[in-house]
């Protein structure tokens, strides 16, 4: 979100968050030049960079349509001027399937230099961007109880648990809606033309059209990433505890990451085909004092593997969501990732 929540958040939810979108599914007659309008989508059901997600649905718009103000960039406040005001929500509502918030904005032209340029850069195809500013009224995490999280439409969980978001925001107050130049959102492209502009055509694959599946596929995709990290971490230690009896806890530890930093490939290949067929067993006999550092050891090749699998989903979020292309580029560099990791 664009602002820290303080951390007593849930007893007190009051705190004005803010939230960028893009308007993703712009219609090729979403203009309206005469009045001054534009349809576009200011929030949308999916996760973002931020690795939250907001319930379209879930967001309550009955106050905010009592003064449906339009802003450049959530400047608000006391001490914020009235030509920071760039227009006002006239139409809004969810999309067909419930996923997203539509909304139709009027510039009020005329009424200052800088609505006069979102306007002039709207129309001219140059912004296209959306936020909203709300106020949270019920989240849910992974240390939710299970019954809130079971609660969530079935995108939200999968997304939560396969840990592609850190927080679901089931219920929000809309307070104001936004123009701004940068949106977090990750499906921030245009789906038609604004002022005659079309984005390239792409060969990738064209996605599912249900959100949905389209969804729920993702968190699929970036559990098997994660997967693939944890696996890495399991590796490295099955050799660490393969080696420290005959090298010591200390060298076992050094000839275990000094492999992973010349020649990666044959750990990750091993990762890549699954988890330890044979992961060690209890180190140390337990009815003995555990040696001092072993658990530590573990710990950091764990923490090893787990960073891989976040470096894995942060690459698959930039090759559009095509796992392919992602285990091809780990397959095809592994050191990139295993560097990174290993930092």
């Amino acid at each position: 979100m664009g602002e820290q929540r303080p951390a007593n958040h849930r007893k007190v939810p009051q705190a004005v968050t803010t939230k960028d979108f893009a308007a993703v599914r712009l219609q090729e007659k979403a203009i309206d030049e005469a009045r001054h309008r534009v349809t576009g989508i200011v929030s949308s059901s999916i996760p973002d960079r931020d690795r939250t997600l907001i319930i379209s649905a879930g967001i309550e718009t009955a106050t905010y349509l009592r003064n449906p103000v339009v802003l450049w960039s959530h400047q608000r406040g006391q001490n914020v001027t009235p030509d920071r005001l760039i227009g006002r929500c006239v139409s809004l509502g969810l999309t067909a399937d419930g996923m997203s918030l539509r909304a139709t904005i009027e510039y009020a032209v005329g009424s200052s230099p800088l609505a006069d340029r979102c306007w002039a850069l709207v129309r001219s195809g140059f912004l296209a961007g959306f936020s909203i500013g709300a106020i949270v009224r019920q989240d849910v995490t992974p240390y939710s109880p299970r019954a809130a999280q079971e609660a969530l439409p079935d995108y939200a969980r999968a997304a939560l648990r396969s840990g592609e978001v850190d927080v679901v925001y089931s219920r929000t107050e809309l307070v104001e809606i936004s123009q701004v130049l940068l949106p977090s959102c990750p499906a921030a492209t245009l789906a038609a033309s604004l002022g005659g502009h079309r984005p390239s055509t792409s060969t990738a694959p064209t996605p599912s059209t249900d959100p949905t599946a389209a969804l729920v596929r993702s968190g699929e995709d970036r559990a098997r990433l994660r997967a693939i990290g944890r696996a890495l971490g399991e590796h490295l230690a099955q050799d660490y505890h393969d080696r420290r009896p005959r090298m010591g806890q200390r060298d076992a530890l050094a000839a275990v990451l000094q492999d992973l930093s010349v020649d990666p490939a044959p750990l990750v290949a091993r990762a890549l085909a699954g988890r330890p067929q044979h992961r060690h067993a209890n180190a140390l006999d337990p009815r003995q004092a555990p040696l001092p550092g072993i658990a530590a050891d573990e710990r950091e090749l764990a923490r090893i593997g787990e960073r891989m699998g976040d470096d894995l989903c942060q690459v698959y979020s930039g090759f559009g969501g095509r796992i392919d292309l992602t285990l091809a580029a780990l397959r095809a560099n592994p050191r990139r990732f295993t560097d990174r990791a290993n930092r």
